[in-house]
């Protein structure tokens, strides 16, 4: 049952990466890896880190 819990906290996390990468410009599918690899600590970074995308642009 642990190992079931961690497994969709991991792919919860990263689908949370995913979005967060991409509204921040930065590579969808590396972040969605390290969001399966790194869990938690993965989607904190890329919430840390700044956006790429220059003001203005979508």
């Amino acid at each position: 049952m642990v190992t079931f819990i961690l497994v969709v906290l991991n792919i919860v996390t990263a689908c949370l990466s995913f979005r967060t990468a991409e509204r921040r410009g930065r590579s969808v599918k590396a972040w969605m890896w390290l969001g399966i690899l790194f869990g938690p600590f993965a989607l904190l970074t890329v919430a840390l880190l700044p956006s790429i995308r220059k003001e203005g642009t979508v």
